[in-house]
């Protein structure tokens, strides 16, 4: 991944304050890309340090383009403000990796919001992507329809559920088990990958959206 500009770069991710550093995929990333001669920060909507501006790009680390994208736009300013990362045509690889060697049922867990319609997008692409190569893979939302409990419901075999979150926070370790416990109270049969955003295939992504927005 080469600099292609001098640009300072903020990282614009939700929040979790509870996440240790070393978990919080934003932070990681930051780093990441600092460690390859990038000028890069990291700041949040929900936790310090607080995102108030920027000069320079922003890319919003955010799984689809929706609401907190929206908010990510707004408190930007003059700055140049990427695609989120999860709405790049890039994730396909990621997720395609996540699913190596899965067979039977695979959900894709999504925020979702019936306030924004664009928040379920990026995962309806990758479900309609993988039917089409002839993966059984639904999706199932923890703020709209379908739900991820009515996603697996009358699953009668194993049930893989992808996260499509950032981060390992409370969607991705409380909201998304505790909805597959509504199909599955045991959640016998029930496989739990990890949050889609913590693949450090994601720092590539971020570089093209960077190179993308300048025109590089």
């Amino acid at each position: 991944m080469t600099q292609h500009s001098t640009k300072q770069i903020t990282l614009v991710g939700h929040g979790w304050p509870d996440l240790d550093a070393e978990d919080n995929p934003v932070l990681c990333a930051a780093a990441r890309l600092r460690d390859l001669g990038w000028t890069v920060d990291a700041a949040f909507l929900k936790q310090e340090p607080v995102f108030d501006g920027a000069d320079g790009v922003v890319v919003p680390f955010f799984m689809s383009d929706g609401y907190f994208t929206q908010k990510v736009r707004d408190i930007a300013g003059d700055a140049i403000v990427t695609q989120p990362v999860g709405v790049s045509p890039l994730m396909d690889s990621v997720v395609d990796v996540a699913l190596e060697g899965v067979e039977g049922t695979i959900v894709l867990a999504g925020h979702g919001t019936p306030k924004h319609k664009a928040s379920r997008d990026s995962v309806l692409r990758h479900v309609e992507r993988l039917r089409e190569r002839g993966r059984d893979v639904r999706a199932g939302f923890i703020d709209d329809t379908p739900g991820l409990d009515e996603a697996i419901h009358d699953v009668s075999g194993g049930v893989t559920i992808l996260p499509y979150f950032v981060a390992p926070g409370p969607h991705t370790l409380e909201d998304v088990p505790e909805m597959a416990k509504r199909a599955r109270p045991e959640l016998e049969g029930v496989t739990f990958l990890s949050a889609i955003g913590l693949a450090e295939s994601v720092d590539e992504i971020i570089v093209s959206l960077i190179n993308e927005s300048l025109g590089s």
